[in-house]
């Protein structure tokens, strides 16, 4: 009888050692889990948020390509005509200029310039434009793949899983044979 008691007993504070452990990676699963669902709303929010600036940074270098094309085709037309006057065909400037009163008429040399400065800027707005893109989408490619290499770790394998069966199919054959 102090045997049966004793191999009891011992059973007992086996299971309950077992059901501690189980307990305790249960418990874990379930905040991998509340993890895994935080990581991952947040993960859609920065997603979306990524592809507004995306999507704002795409137009904004849509425009700024667009205005660049447009201020180096004006720039190459006023070269193109100032290079097709002959030299001896120039008018001399007229004996009475008339200046109007309300606005100065820039120079040609000024809308050069402006031009120049123009473009400068937009080349200098679209690289950083690439820039920012292209460094938001690895970096949402490299928080891609540490979710996906998570929640890989996070799921028990097949040997665990097995091995957890066997034991309770162990402890379920010990109850068994003891309590006849």
């Amino acid at each position: 009888m102090a045997a049966r008691l004793l191999a009891a007993f011992s059973i007992f504070a086996l299971m309950l050692m077992l059901k501690c452990g189980y307990d305790d990676r249960r418990r874990k699963e379930g905040e991998s889990n509340v993890l895994e669902k935080t990581r991952d709303s947040l993960l859609v929010v920065k997603k979306r948020e990524l592809d507004s600036l995306v999507a704002a940074h795409l137009s904004d270098t849509l425009s700024l390509r667009q205005e660049l094309v447009a201020w180096q085709r004006l720039k190459q037309r006023i070269k193109i005509q100032i290079e097709s006057l002959p030299p001896d065909t120039i008018p001399g400037p007229p004996k009475i200029v008339e200046v109007p009163d309300t606005a100065t008429v820039p120079t040609l040399r000024e809308v050069i310039l402006q031009a120049d400065a123009t473009i400068q800027r937009c080349t200098t707005a679209l690289g950083s434009c690439e820039n920012i893109t292209s460094n938001l989408r690895s970096r949402l490619t490299v928080t891609e793949q540490q979710r996906d290499l998570w929640q890989k770790r996070a799921q028990p394998s097949l040997i665990t899983r097995t091995a957890t069966a066997v034991k309770w199919l162990g402890v379920g054959y010990i109850l068994g044979r003891v309590g006849k």
